[in-house]
């Protein structure tokens, strides 16, 4: 089984594939997923990606809890339509 585990990462895509031999960065593209599933991941780490500070890394995190909790909310409805579309053969988890 192939599997995806998607977590908010900075400058990089949201997948990550496993086993072993697939671990990396899945460009969405590269997946048999509709266009808009491939464009989702760039939208949604835009969202973390702005609570990033680049000057001071240890300074991430969203402006309150419920805002983090909506994040991960939505990385789990992400993972829920990856595991739609990619069908039998896979598995999609989201961390985070």
């Amino acid at each position: 089984m192939r599997r995806l585990k998607s977590t908010a990462d900075d400058d990089r895509h949201s997948p990550w594939g496993r086993p072993v031999d697939e671990i990396g960065d899945v460009d969405p593209a590269s997946l048999p997923l509709s266009a808009t599933l491939v464009a989702d991941p760039a939208r949604w780490a835009a969202t973390f990606d702005a609570t990033l500070s680049r000057a001071d890394p240890a300074r991430v995190g969203f402006a309150s809890a419920q805002e983090a909790s909506a994040a991960s909310a939505e990385g789990e409805r992400r993972a829920a339509r990856r595991r739609d579309e990619l069908g039998a053969g896979w598995e999609s988890v989201h961390v985070g």
